[in-house]
């Protein structure tokens, strides 16, 4: 989180950050920590699982006031898939797992300059 704030300009109460994230309560405790609530709106997408079933999907209002519509996580799921898919070492129970955390960062910094420098995106 605190090199994500340091890349952006910083927010004010009229001009204000709106982050979505998923049910994880760790984000409520660090986001307040990192800036003031005022300067944000934060909403959250819970899904409600049962013995591994969805049962229901629904949006919260943490603080701040979010656009309801626009609560949703599926870009960041998207894009955690595509990593699954394309690195191995990021799968559950792989046998190509990386055995220190520089190994990891320079898989996923090679992954991140082909996924935006080299692949071609179409609009669907």
């Amino acid at each position: 989180m605190d090199l994500f704030f340091e890349r952006m300009n910083l927010p004010t109460p009229d001009e204000k950050i709106s982050i979505y994230t998923d049910g994880n309560i760790q984000y409520s405790i660090c986001l307040p920590e990192l800036y003031w609530e005022p300067c944000m709106n934060y909403g959250q997408r819970v899904k409600v699982k049962k013995k591994n079933t969805l049962v229901c999907v629904f949006r919260e209002k943490i603080f701040g006031n979010p656009h309801f519509p626009s609560i949703s996580t599926s870009v960041v799921e998207g894009y955690n898939n595509k990593i699954r898919q394309r690195l191995s070492r990021f799968g559950r129970k792989t046998v190509s797992f990386s055995k220190t955390v520089h190994d990891y960062i320079a898989s996923l910094n090679i992954f991140q300059f082909v996924y935006n420098f080299i692949e071609i995106k179409t609009d669907r």
